[in-house]
């Protein structure tokens, strides 16, 4: 599995399917996911509200792109409350978002990075690496890792050079440069 770091907006992604997660407890919707409510006419808004488990922890939701994105499907994953996520939860995040990608038959698979209010350094990006080394052996071809700042997109660039294939993810920054 090829894995991409990439930023700008992950729902201009050309590809199969996009993951996206929520926190349970953040109102407003933020982030992309508030722009893709606003592009669905605020359809992710009153499912939210007709199902509040909607974003509980590892609550999918599969959403039809409609043509109004250059993917098929975008699979909404609640993260649960905020104050509860940690990173052990941000990597089972990864594994059931991507897990869920490939169960659709997918190839080529986004998410944005999913960050913790305290969040100052790589941990996202390692993580993702190690949930992707882990799930080599899926059907999915290409990940892309969406990076919100330019400062973490180019460090996480510089650290984690692009590889493929099983086992060739490293999961730490030291391996990927030693």
């Amino acid at each position: 599995m090829d894995v991409h770091l990439r930023g700008g907006e992950p729902l201009k992604y050309r590809g199969d399917v996009i993951l996206l997660g929520h926190f349970s407890d953040v109102l407003p919707l933020r982030g992309t996911v508030a722009s893709m409510d606003w592009l669905f006419n605020a359809s992710i808004s009153r499912l939210w509200k007709n199902r509040p488990t909607l974003l509980d922890f590892g609550a999918r939701t599969l959403i039809p792109t409609q043509g109004k994105l250059p993917v098929s499907f975008v699979i909404l994953m609640g993260l649960g409350k905020e104050g509860d996520f940690g990173r052990d939860l941000r990597r089972e995040a990864y594994r059931i978002g991507i897990r869920a990608m490939a169960g659709l038959g997918a190839e080529r698979v986004a998410t944005e990075e999913i960050c913790m209010p305290d969040d100052q350094d790589l941990s996202t990006v390692e993580e993702f690496y190690g949930v992707v080394a882990e799930l080599a052996d899926l059907p999915v071809r290409d990940a892309a890792l969406f990076i919100t700042s330019p400062e973490t997109l180019s460090a996480a660039k510089a650290s984690f050079p692009r590889r493929s294939g099983a086992g060739a993810v490293p999961d730490s920054p030291n391996e990927a440069t030693g």
